[in-house]
């Protein structure tokens, strides 16, 4: 897929960056160094773009730690392309097949906010695709959750599957079975032990699992 969501519902970390079309990797490593030093979101775009002699071959779209974003659509990258940027939500694609695509994927994140994020982000994609996504196909997908901490709440892959949020959707809700409820346990900046008694950890996995299931 080439197009992708950027959103936030508390406040943690630094921002988020995301580039696609024709790939510039370091928009990723220079761009959250200039998110940490307290750069806006416009202005790292604009450093990041300004600096890079392919440009018009690059998309790129980035949250700053206020939830600030901005895009760049190079003006070589296939059509359909373009971005909608809000505050706290931002949505970009190319080589998609049409305005639908992203259009779909913003209005269905704003109609699920009672979802759990990472099950509001899937359907915003699935409504995306819905809506005609790549033009070419679809192959892969991922999903990144960043909390507080220095590693993510859940990150997912799907790499070269016929159906990719599908799949995307079925490890998600794996996740919740074991791996999401035992991440609570594990030492934090809050808590730089954590609960190392197994009894209490599984106690309280079985306690959430129940909670889980009376919603």
């Amino acid at each position: 897929m080439t197009w992708s969501i950027i959103a936030r519902d508390v406040e943690a970390g630094v921002g988020a960056v995301a580039t696609q079309a024709v790939v510039n990797p370091f928009f990723g490593t220079q761009g959250l160094m200039l998110l940490q030093e307290g750069q806006s979101a416009a202005d790292v775009v604009s450093r990041l773009i300004a600096a890079d002699a392919g440009r018009d071959h690059r998309q790129l779209h980035i949250m700053d730690r206020q939830g600030r974003t901005a895009a760049h659509t190079g003006g070589a990258c296939v059509d359909w392309c373009g971005a909608i940027s809000e505050s706290n939500l931002s949505v970009a694609g190319n080589m998609l097949a049409s305005a639908d695509v992203i259009a779909a994927t913003a209005a269905t994140f704003h109609a699920h906010a009672a979802l759990p994020f990472a099950r509001r982000l899937i359907a915003a994609m699935k409504a995306g695709e819905l809506a005609g996504g790549d033009k070419r196909g679809k192959q892969s997908t991922a999903l990144l959750i960043q909390g507080e901490e220095g590693w993510p709440d859940l990150s997912l892959r799907v790499d070269d599957h016929p159906d990719p949020l599908a799949e995307l959707d079925r490890l998600e809700r794996v996740s919740r079975e074991r791996f999401v409820p035992f991440m609570r346990f594990l030492p934090s900046h809050k808590d730089p032990v954590g609960t190392t008694d197994r009894e209490a950890i599984e106690a309280g996995i079985q306690q959430m699992l129940a909670a889980q299931a009376e919603v």
